[in-house]
């Protein structure tokens, strides 16, 4: 009879005696290492991607060059304004910052009473302030939106802030404003009505109307985004290709726009860029604007068959109109008058 012994080796990594072997099978993994295949393709450089995705002109334009106190882009926006600049107006708040708070301050484009309100919101989406534009509200340091703009809810601008304590935090305005005075052809105010979208993407901001100056009301302010928009009549469509006006709209700027409209049947007669409002001052109280016009019209006419002599007849027309404003605005009293003269006369 015979026995048979097996012997069974175990190798493991903890065993000291197996250092040797796992040197070694490194040294060859490393050995036959190679860097991998490079990626099909062509690598795109940051300057051809941004030529895919923005105009080149729009990268020209994306950095202006900047003043000390602002942006000039600001400060060119800033000079079509009926309110003062943005430091003046930041300089002129009363409003003091709480202890322990910081503060964001909303800018205003014309008078604070004719802009809609502002409203911020916290990150859970509630109420932390509202007011009206041009001063600075107390916030405690944190993240909160700032809700600004006409039209419908989902339509308005939201701009994110951080406040710190004890610092203030003033909003760019790249938005918008216009004032639309709606005239009759006479140049004299009534209160029309209109409807106001923005073509890019027919979005609806609501229904605007003119002001009647017998009862001392003033034109209230649009706050928009940027881009081109289309007046039209009440009641009609989007894509009327009648009864409408275009304005475009430049990021921070303000645009005084007039819109003449039949008192009858409140048809779009026509509408530009102007302002009928007065401008020039007198004195930080009293401003006037004068408009003139007038026509020469002269015909002649001669007649060949009423006898043996012919005969010729001329007559000449004269017509002169004048529009003079004067306002007097200091709280708390307001006066406005108007002059108006219509001359005509035809001499035969």
């Amino acid at each position: 009879m015979s026995s048979t012994k097996s012997v069974h080796y175990r190798w493991s990594v903890f065993n000291p005696a197996s250092y040797p072997v796992i040197v070694v099978l490194c040294f060859a993994v490393v050995l036959s290492a190679r860097p991998p295949d490079p990626l099909p393709g062509k690598e795109i450089t940051d300057e051809q991607y941004l030529d895919f995705v923005f105009p080149r002109d729009s990268i020209v334009a994306a950095m202006p060059p900047s003043s000390p106190s602002s942006p000039t882009w600001l400060d060119r926006a800033a000079e079509t304004w009926p309110a003062p600049p943005l430091p003046q107006q930041l300089a002129a708040d009363e409003h003091t910052i709480r202890m322990g708070m910081g503060a964001v301050f909303v800018p205003r484009m014309s008078a604070a009473r004719l802009e809609p309100d502002v409203e911020i919101l916290d990150k859970q989406g509630r109420i932390a302030a509202r007011g009206r534009t041009g001063r600075k509200y107390s916030l405690l340091p944190g993240q909160y939106y700032v809700m600004q703009g006409s039209g419908p809810h989902n339509l308005r601008i939201v701009k994110p802030v951080t406040v710190t304590e004890g610092a203030v935090k003033p909003i760019v305005p790249d938005w918008c404003g216009l004032s639309i005075d709606v005239l009759d052809p006479n140049s004299v105010p009534f209160r029309g009505e209109y409807e106001i979208a923005r073509m890019d993407d027919l979005e609806p901001f609501g229904r605007g109307y003119g002001r009647n100056e017998e009862l001392g009301e003033k034109v209230k302010t649009w706050i928009l985004p940027a881009g081109t928009y289309k007046i039209f009549g009440v009641g009609q469509s989007y894509n009327t290709m009648t009864n409408f006006v275009t304005v475009r709209l430049v990021p921070g700027e303000f645009v005084r726009f007039v819109l003449v409209q039949n008192p009858d049947d409140l048809k779009i007669l026509g509408g530009g860029a102007v302002t009928s409002e007065v401008t020039t001052a007198i004195s930080p109280s009293w401003r006037y604007g004068v408009d003139l016009g007038g026509t020469v019209d002269f015909n002649a006419t001669t007649d060949h068959m009423s006898s043996a002599n012919s005969r010729t007849s001329s007559q000449t027309a004269f017509s002169l109109l004048s529009n003079t404003r004067f306002n007097y605005d200091k709280a708390p009293f307001e006066w406005k008058t108007r002059f108006r003269l219509n001359l005509g006369m035809t001499l035969t």
